[in-house]
């Protein structure tokens, strides 16, 4: 009798478990209602991608974040792909992603007591979403048809790209397009620019004839009245390639310099590099100045570099490298 009490006790805790919440990992969608949790992961259909918490380095802080789940890149690239919340680590395990009634993205989170809750799309959906980790990595937000099939996307992670190499949080420098609508790309450091790419013409930025140390990658800008935006195609052999930019404002392809951007090794007038004004006491010759900040605190740092500006790990999850 005792043994058939436990089994009885055991399948009323299966079926609790099964009736409190979902189970992710063999699905690419969220539901509206239900929560993506702490502990749960997102898998897209081929399983190529991944979306789950983690915890970078030493910290304890909590991010949500795509990595690759298979293939050559796994091997490659341990770093998150994509993290949705950078500048706004959790402190615990309370994060939750969910669609809720009202058709918002919703990313909560419980700190000190307070619940916290940050929307990510800027209109909510008029009927049922849903949200799904795609076999490209884009995390995608869409209304759902009457029939079920998804129809207009309401929010796409590919419009919010971030770097993640090390630490999460943003750095000083910031690649995208002109927000004035010219077909040309801009990295900014702290809000001033800093390269531009010159416009696209017979397919290629005048200033970043090559954007690629490879001839594989088949690069377009698409532009008309609705939207602006840069892409690239490679094929399936030719996966091993993938874009980023270094807390020291250098865009690497595959973990070398890409052949533009890199305004402390080009020179010439027609590299697109905007020389930064420096203060007088500083030598020209220097594009930035060193400094360590450890726990918001300046710490001298013996030397100087004139490489770039941006964040880099240290031995402490709260410390990082400033170049200004």
């Amino acid at each position: 009798m005792a043994t058939k009490g436990k089994i009885v006790l055991i399948l009323h805790l299966l079926c609790y478990l099964s009736f409190f919440g979902p189970s992710f990992s063999d699905t690419d969608t969220i539901l509206q209602g239900h929560q993506f949790q702490d502990w749960d992961q997102l898998i897209s259909a081929n399983k190529s991608f991944k979306l789950q918490f983690f915890s970078p380095g030493t910290t304890n802080n909590r991010y949500l974040a795509i990595f690759y789940n298979k293939g050559p890149l796994m091997s490659f690239w341990k770093a998150a792909v994509w993290v949705a919340n950078r500048d706004t680590s959790i402190p615990n395990a309370s994060g939750n992603l969910m669609v809720d009634i009202d058709g918002n993205l919703k990313f909560s989170y419980i700190s000190s007591g307070s619940h916290i809750t940050i929307v990510l799309n800027s209109a909510p959906a008029k009927g049922n979403a849903s949200v799904t980790l795609l076999d490209s990595g884009n995390l995608v937000m869409r209304e759902l048809n009457s029939d079920g099939s998804p129809g207009q996307v309401l929010w796409q992670s590919f419009d919010c790209p971030t770097d993640t190499d090390k630490v999460p949080a943003s750095g000083s420098f910031t690649l995208g397009g002109d927000p004035n609508g010219t077909s040309q790309l801009i990295i900014w450091w702290q809000g001033d620019v800093y390269w531009t790419s010159g416009l696209w013409h017979d397919g290629h930025f005048e200033f970043a004839p090559r954007l690629s140390h490879y001839d594989y990658p088949n690069f377009s800008y698409v532009s008309n009245e609705d939207e602006k935006y840069l892409t690239y195609l490679v094929t399936e052999n030719d996966i091993l390639t993938w874009y980023t930019m270094d807390s020291f404002g250098f865009v690497l392809e595959r973990s070398v310099v890409a052949p533009f951007g890199a305004c402390s090794l080009l020179e010439g007038p027609k590299t697109g590099c905007v020389k930064q004004k420096q203060p007088e006491c500083r030598n020209q010759d220097n594009w930035f100045h060193e400094k360590r900040v450890s726990n918001g605190i300046d710490v001298p740092v013996s030397g100087g570099a004139n490489d770039g500006i941006g964040i880099a790990t240290s031995s402490h999850s709260d410390d990082y490298t400033v170049l200004q």
